[in-house]
């Protein structure tokens, strides 16, 4: 993301590599930077909103809290945090601003499920494969090749 105003086709490539187009569309909103950064980061009707999985992985870390280290809990916890009283976008600044403070917490998290793991012998081979497996991969399906 840059700092500069984006036009209509950033935008809609952003919902394209998101496969979230036809989602947008049912929504009714307009195809601006604020609109398109509102849904897919804040909007609670779309499950694949930042908030939305947070949400999940919070209630998920609930459900098996007492088998994730603390610094594992909470980056869960401090990510949520960033969302959890938020209806509001922002400006370019704040939003690339909100886009950090994820992905420092998602760091966090990875960092803290690697030593966990790293830690109990059972799960280090799993874990190391996994990892080696999925070093060279981009998160959405269209981007892998």
């Amino acid at each position: 993301m840059s700092s500069r105003p984006a036009g209509e086709i950033a935008w809609s490539s952003a919902l394209a590599v998101t496969e979230t187009e036809e989602a947008f569309a049912a929504s009714g909103a307009a195809l601006r930077q604020t609109e398109v950064v509102r849904f897919l980061t804040l909007d609670t009707s779309h499950p694949g909103s930042v908030i939305r999985c947070l949400d999940r992985a919070r209630d998920n870390a609930k459900a098996v809290r007492t088998a994730l280290s603390r610094e594992a809990w909470t980056a869960i916890n401090r990510a949520w945090l960033v969302f959890e009283n938020r209806n509001q976008v922002g400006d370019t600044a704040q939003t690339l601003s909100l886009v950090e403070a994820v992905k420092n917490e998602t760091r966090g998290f990875e960092g803290a499920v690697h030593q966990m793991l790293r830690n109990q012998s059972h799960w280090a081979r799993p874990w190391a494969a996994w990892s080696i497996a999925t070093s060279g991969r981009r998160s959405c399906r269209r981007c892998r090749r």
